[in-house]
């Protein structure tokens, strides 16, 4: 899917050379941005874009006579492009495909030792793991919130063991999809950096535990080192609403995979939070839609609110960064491969590169540095006046374009729509 966007011509003839280069970054860069506004609209909110050279594009904009540029949305991953991109490998990094086997055999290894786990739970550790998280609770906790905790992590594995066949049916939904969820991954994030670190990294390993003293952050599931790790309770099985659901479930598992696959973990910088977790979001939601065309029980999860925002930001910086150099500098970020001043410093020369207001950078710098309280509040200010250096920079934005990215062509359950609805309004309210 080609770009369907030209840019007005330079005038005078002396510019026309040097505005020859900036005219095709640019262009890269609104593929990149249709690439990522539309993880948005696959169930969710944005996502990402190329791999090696294969295009992973999915909102476009187009130019008709003088108007101003419409983002049109397309479908993202493919099957032609996934295989494309895997028969690159084959022939340019054959180590990469070696380990990609490999990683996949040990994920799924794991993913069998959690399912006998969950069905066969110790007595004994379910006791130790509620007495570690009585511990925790504060004095303000209230009984009622304790007695969730536990009456909903209880639910599943009751459920589970009086319904073994259903945890079955999810397990082989996520493990006859996991070469596509992996190679999906990988093609978006589009980094060879990134795949040469992972080759020489050790596996992650998965561990469920009954009850986790995260869980009073309202956390069900997590990415930690030391070894690296995906450890879950089993609330990552429940949706927004309680009930038990596959989706929910597949969702975690494939955010936190893709987590792995960078290799890389700082919960402690609200840049990362914005940036790395944004990114991760928005592929999730992608790598979903893609595999959901096989599984229709397959669906992406909004309601998370505060990593739902971050996708929008995440994306836009994403690609204005792809449009640079190698085109990976979130990526690598992510990966802990450069640091803050670098990521900052190359989307800040990508920035002038596509005529776009430079103090963008700035903008992400001073987001990162700030305290992390009314963090929600502060994101979407953040993502208000982004547009709007956008916007500034010459870049038309329609009125209806975060609804249309989010539920164009798209089947929004009434939760999700309502999610999308507030982020609208106060979108909205923060750009007055």
């Amino acid at each position: 899917m080609e770009l369907g966007l030209e840019k007005i011509e330079p005038t005078g003839e002396q510019e026309m050379a040097d505005k020859s280069g900036e005219k095709s970054r640019r262009e890269i860069f609104f593929r990149r941005v249709r690439s990522k506004f539309m993880a948005m609209a696959m169930a969710g909110f944005i996502t990402l874009g190329s791999a090696g050279r294969i295009e992973a594009n999915q909102i476009q904009f187009d130019k008709k006579g003088e108007s101003a540029p419409e983002f049109v949305l397309e479908p993202a991953i493919t099957q032609e492009k996934l295989h494309e991109f895997e028969e690159y490998l084959k022939k340019e990094e054959p180590e990469s495909i070696e380990w990609l086997a490999e990683f996949e055999t040990r994920l799924i290894e794991h993913i069998d030792r959690m399912s006998e786990k969950l069905l066969n739970l110790d007595p004994l550790e379910d006791k130790e793991a509620e007495e570690e998280l009585d511990r925790s609770f504060s004095s303000r906790d209230s009984s009622l919130f304790r007695k969730k905790i536990y009456g909903q992590d209880h639910k599943v594995l009751e459920f589970f063991k009086s319904h073994p066949q259903e945890l079955n049916e999810y397990q082989n939904m996520l493990k006859e999809s996991m070469r596509k969820i992996l190679l999906s991954a990988i093609m978006l994030d589009n980094s060879p950096a990134i795949r040469k670190k992972a080759i020489s990294s050790s596996f992650p390993i998965i561990i469920l535990k009954p009850h986790d003293v995260s869980e009073i952050r309202g956390v069900n599931g997590y990415i930690a080192d030391k070894p690296f790790r995906i450890v879950m309770t089993p609330r990552v099985f429940l949706g927004h609403d309680g009930k038990i659901n596959p989706a929910a479930y597949i969702n975690f598992m494939v955010h936190e995979i893709i987590h792995t696959l960078r290799g890389h973990i700082d919960i402690t910088s609200i840049l990362h939070m914005l940036l790395n977790e944004g990114s991760v979001q928005n592929n999730t939601y992608e790598v979903i839609q893609f595999i959901q065309s096989s599984n229709p029980r397959l669906k992406n999860v909004l309601g998370y609110k505060l990593y739902d925002n971050f996708i929008i930001p995440a994306a836009i910086f994403d690609a204005i960064a792809k449009s640079h150099g190698s085109g990976d500098a979130v990526a690598r970020w992510s990966a802990g491969l450069i640091d803050d001043d670098e990521l900052i410093k190359d989307i800040r020369e990508a920035a002038k590169g596509l005529g776009i207001d430079s103090k963008i950078a700035d903008d992400l710098k001073n987001f990162g540095m700030r305290n992390g309280s009314q963090l929600v509040e502060e994101q979407l200010k953040f993502t208000a006046s982004i547009l709007s250096r956008l916007q500034n920079s010459g870049l038309t934005l329609p009125p209806d374009f975060i609804e249309n990215i989010l539920t164009r062509d798209r089947f929004i359950e009434s939760n999700q729509r309502k999610q999308i609805n507030k982020i609208i309004d106060s979108l909205d309210s923060f750009s007055e």
